[in-house]
């Protein structure tokens, strides 16, 4: 088991005073500080206390480090990610591929020779990114699309003359065309359209009504991004908002964008990123379009499952990742056996292994317990996410 430094990525939308508090440190003056990246991604990887990254620890011995499964169904790879998000302001409207998409994106940028770090590309790796929030504080996002009809009741509650054109479209031919509607909409025609969007919000969100805390929302991103089509979006997607303790899931091709809040943040090992707008940053809608799934599935709110004491389980269909929340008091065991991120977000936690060595983990400091390391236990008390691959699917025999 190794303690881990991990980097913390700063962007306009992160929060100056979170990341500070999470970590118990005194808060930066500097730029805001958005994603505590945990895990072996090369862009950011977790450093060993011998300075080596964490890759270079599973290079030496992936059978060790990761477990026979994990390599045989990933490769010798971590194939997922940690994060710890602080968000201060809205996120990008975005998306991200399913496998076949990526790998088709990726090796299409690569034959048109598009650097891998070009602000402009959409595919940095052909993987599929698949993530999960689990909330630390209330968190609020705009995800996936809602239903058709409560869509039109939004319209009709706002009753926006210059978005009669969105009504007429989303009833006569759905989230598909309305998408269309929205990115064919003339230069000229958005800062009008966001301005009459705006009055109407004004006068409305301090209402009575299901819609007021999204009004609100879509208020603040009119005032803030007054040119683009990625405020009309929001309307047609959903609104949720996550009580500490609760997870939103977001499969391949689910638009999203986070607004507020602190969370943990698993996902499948990958970078690529298809933004619709609420962006000064790259937009390519026509990819975008073609990736996102226009279904308006309810959003996959998740409680957790208890799995055992004090455990928390979070399934989804991904099977990079498995995330469980864990409550610790009395001293327990780890499962073992899979590669494993310890993350303490409440108190202090303690790793114990079988040869008597010693890790503590205050809040904010997160630990890697390879597949081969057996027997370690766990103390607190504290609160603990634990990280790791997910369960091998059944086979077919």
């Amino acid at each position: 088991m190794f303690a881990l430094t991990n980097e913390i990525r700063r962007y306009a939308w992160g929060s100056r005073t979170a990341m500070a508090e999470f970590l118990g440190r005194v808060s930066p003056g500097g730029d805001p500080e958005a994603e505590l990246w945990i895990g072996a991604y090369a862009g950011s990887p977790s450093r060993l206390p011998d300075d080596r990254t964490l890759p270079q620890l599973i290079e030496d011995d992936p059978l060790a480090a990761l477990g026979p499964s994990a390599v045989a169904r990933f490769g010798p790879r971590l194939p997922f990610l940690m994060k710890v998000l602080t968000i201060g302001a809205p996120l990008s409207l975005q998306a991200h591929p399913n496998t076949l998409q990526a790998e088709a994106g990726f090796a299409a940028e690569q034959a048109a020779g598009v650097p891998i770090d070009d602000p402009a590309r959409n595919y940095r790796d052909a993987r599929h990114k698949p993530e999960m929030l689990c909330a630390l504080t209330p968190v609020e996002a705009f995800t996936g699309f809602r239903p058709v009809a409560d869509g039109l009741a939004l319209l009709d509650e706002l009753s926006v003359r210059e978005l009669d054109g969105l009504r007429e479209t989303l009833s006569a031919s759905g989230l598909r065309g309305s998408v269309k509607w929205i990115y064919g909409l003339s230069d000229a025609a958005v800062p009008p359209t966001i301005s009459a969007l705006k009055e109407s919000a004004t006068t409305r969100a301090g209402r009575a009504s299901s819609y007021a805390r999204e009004l609100q929302w879509i208020l603040r991103l009119a005032e803030e991004y007054p040119r683009d089509r990625g405020v009309i979006l929001t309307l047609l997607c959903n609104f949720v908002r996550l009580d500490p303790g609760e997870a939103l899931f977001i499969p391949a091709g689910c638009l999203h964008a986070y607004l507020s809040g602190v969370g943990v943040e698993i996902m499948a090992e990958s970078d690529n990123v298809l933004r619709g707008g609420l962006t000064t940053k790259h937009v390519d809608v026509v990819d975008l379009q073609r990736v996102l799934d226009f279904s308006d599935a309810k959003p996959q709110v998740l409680c957790g499952c208890q799995d055992g004491v004090g455990r928390t389980r979070f399934p989804t269909e991904a099977q990079e990742f498995d995330l469980s929340r864990l409550e610790v008091t009395d001293d327990v065991a780890l499962e073992g056996g899979r590669p494993t991120l310890l993350l303490t977000v409440e108190g202090s936690a303690r790793l114990q292994a079988p040869d008597a060595t010693v890790l503590d983990l205050p809040r904010g400091q997160a630990a890697f317990v390879t597949a081969a390391e057996q027997g370690v236990r766990i103390s607190g008390p504290a609160v603990v996410f634990e990280a790791s691959t997910g369960q091998s699917p059944p086979s077919d025999s």
